[in-house]
């Protein structure tokens, strides 16, 4: 099973918190499709 964990803050602050988990899940990754199917399952 998964956990998911809940982020504490305001909007902006998990926005922020998004916007690196992005660019660290599609670092290195040339194909725009694999990084578009990546990030949309964040």
């Amino acid at each position: 099973m998964f956990h998911v964990e809940k982020t504490e803050g305001s909007k902006e602050k998990k926005y922020e918190l998004l916007l690196k988990q992005i660019d660290a899940l599609t670092e290195g990754e040339p194909d725009m499709i694999a990084n578009t199917a990546n990030a949309s399952a964040l």
